[in-house]
């Protein structure tokens, strides 16, 4: 645990603007900030914006746009609600009510990363207000969420 919280606080510090793949002898992909291997390419990260209402909260980093996108704020995790006959975690009911009050009866914008979806064929999302507040680092800054970076998903690594 005390290395994960070392390498979140130097994050910032390694992470720039360009994202480089390589695959090992055995095929599995690798991400760095830097290019470390002969092989590595460059990622071309590209988002998608768009502008959309919110259908439905699920909890403090899931929601439901009004197109049926269903969106997992990327770089994020807050505890989990209750559900399936799993108690709440703690503060999993707080993020998800600060998250319906944040974005009742407006819009968001929503930006992608390199990687699209996830394993639960969910769209990876950073949302953004009409303010132009951005909802995934606003809920870390109030205590609601931890940071959660995950390469090559490091688009706003350092906010």
């Amino acid at each position: 645990m005390k290395i994960v919280l070392i390498l979140l606080l130097l994050l910032p510090v390694w992470v720039n603007a360009e994202v480089y793949q390589w695959q090992d002898a055995k095929g599995k992909a690798h991400f760095s900030d830097h290019t470390i291997e002969p092989d590595a390419k460059k990622v071309a990260i590209q988002t998608t914006q768009g502008v959309y209402r919110i259908k439905t909260i699920y909890d403090g980093d899931t929601v439901v746009l009004e197109d049926g996108q269903k969106i997992c704020l990327l770089g994020i995790n807050t505890p989990e609600i209750s559900h399936r006959g799993n108690q709440a975690d703690a503060g999993g009911n707080e993020a998800k009510s600060w998250l319906i009050a944040k974005l009742k009866d407006g819009k968001v914008r929503l930006e992608t990363d390199v990687e699209k979806t996830d394993s639960y064929g969910r769209t990876l999302g950073h949302l953004f207000t009409e303010n132009n507040e951005h909802i995934n680092v606003l809920l870390v800054a109030a205590g609601l969420a931890q940071a959660s970076i995950w390469p090559p998903n490091l688009k706003y690594a350092n906010e």
